[in-house]
């Protein structure tokens, strides 16, 4: 009995440590990027940092190459982050799956019969 012990409790032992790995990187997929450009018209941080009225006057006086320059490099931060995001989630859902793995060996080791 004690040796069929310890393998559920080294089970039980793997599964959490994979179980606590997965949950960080769930969370890193979900905290938010916020960091940006410093002088975008487009990336929520600059937008709301003045007054409406200063931002509507600054947005008038812009030209077409500035809001081009500017939606190109807020598209390609946003792929970057997505793809950061996109990772921890892959990494996510395959430790958590292996621990799943651990978890299932212990439950049968317990269940079955001496």
């Amino acid at each position: 009995a004690p040796a069929k012990s310890s393998w559920v409790n080294g089970m039980a032992t793997a599964y959490a440590i994979l179980a606590l790995v997965s949950l960080i990187c769930a969370a890193m997929a979900l905290w938010p990027r916020t960091d940006g450009p410093k002088n975008s018209m487009i990336y929520f941080g600059c937008v709301v940092k003045g007054r409406c009225e200063d931002y509507v006057g600054d947005f008038k006086n812009k030209g077409d190459d500035f809001f081009l320059l500017d939606l190109a490099e807020q598209v390609y931060r946003n792929a970057q982050i997505a793809a950061k995001k996109i990772s921890f989630v892959s990494t996510a859902m395959k430790v958590a799956f292996a621990g799943s793995l651990f978890w299932a060996v212990a439950v049968a080791l317990l269940v079955m019969p001496k």
